[in-house]
């Protein structure tokens, strides 16, 4: 009866043994797939950690980047506003030009109605002196009167003569003028409207800077969620793997003990 009970405990002291080599043998091949997944799991969190980084490094440059675009829009409003500014001068300018032409012009219509007016008195003058020596002794102070009459309109006209010939340079010099303040005018047009083509570029940069640096803070905030999840999966698995390290052993001291007992069986 003694050997059936010792036969009994013989078999499930080696049950007892079987199931703790199976947990042994099946905990050491998950502990070995365990320490592969936490590995590669803290491979992978070093991995979004590093684009984490990146990312941010990557939204900083674009911030920096959309400041700098910021600042060079502010400093075309700028040159814009000088160039507008210039351009309502150089308008005012060619304004007070063209007022001056006009006001030159007659001046040379004066003058030559002043030639014309010379030009009569002198006719009349003579006549007057042929008159007067006509008239013999009675004329002779006429005559006197009459050739400085002759010799003022000769005077006159010659004064009317230099007026109309500085008049013309003036005039010629003035449309000189007139026609650099037209060129000028065309190139701050052009100059106006390529700041106004590069502001509008700018803003569009900027813009597209911001969208950008907003992405990339997005995409910041996710990787750190990530990197907090996978966090929370490292823990997890590493507790995970601390149990099948306590579980295998544990099932070698069960295969240590019914090594035993069978020894003391026999």
């Amino acid at each position: 009866m003694a050997d059936i009970r010792i036969e009994e405990i013989s078999e499930i002291v080696g049950e007892i043994a079987a199931n703790a080599r199976r947990v042994n043998s099946v905990s050491k091949e998950k502990i070995e797939y365990l320490t592969d997944v936490v590995g590669r799991s803290e491979t992978l969190v070093d991995s979004v950690r590093n684009i984490r980084d990146r990312t941010d490094t990557n939204r900083q440059s674009l911030e920096s980047a959309e400041n700098d675009a910021n600042r060079v829009g502010q400093f075309m409003d700028g040159v814009l506003a000088y160039l507008s500014s210039t351009l309502d001068v150089a308008a005012n300018a060619g304004e007070a030009l063209v007022a001056l032409q006009d006001q030159l012009q007659t001046v040379v219509k004066i003058s030559s109605e002043i030639t014309n007016i010379a030009k009569q008195t002198n006719m009349l003058s003579l006549n007057a002196m042929i008159e007067a020596q006509r008239a013999g002794e009675l004329g002779k102070g006429f005559a006197v009167v009459a050739g400085e009459v002759k010799e003022l309109a000769a005077n006159t006209a010659e004064s009317a003569k230099n007026i109309d010939e500085l008049m013309r340079t003036l005039r010629d010099k003035s449309d000189g003028l007139a026609n650099q303040f037209e060129q000028m005018k065309s190139q701050l047009n052009d100059s106006a409207n390529t700041a106004r083509d590069g502001l509008s570029v700018t803003h569009e940069i900027a813009e597209s800077l911001s969208k950008a640096s907003e992405r990339a803070r997005s995409s910041t905030f996710d990787a750190e969620k990530q990197i907090d999840d996978f966090a929370v999966l490292c823990n997890a698995l590493r507790e995970v793997k601390t149990d099948t390290e306590n579980a295998i052993q544990g099932s070698q001291k069960n295969i240590d003990l019914t090594e035993k007992a069978k020894g003391l069986l026999g």
